[in-house]
């Protein structure tokens, strides 16, 4: 959805999260460069 006057270039990523091979979630907060583990479990339905 476009606003009027809104910036074309923004990035609307709020954040990026994935499971590492430990099975640990892992967060970054930097663009995907690096990864910093959040939780050592965690639950999936």
């Amino acid at each position: 959805m476009r606003q009027a006057g809104a910036e074309p270039n923004t990035n609307p990523t709020v954040a990026h999260y994935r499971i590492n091979a430990n099975g640990e979630l892992e967060k970054s907060s930097d663009g995907l460069n690096n990864w910093a583990v959040v939780s050592k479990t965690y639950y999936s339905d």
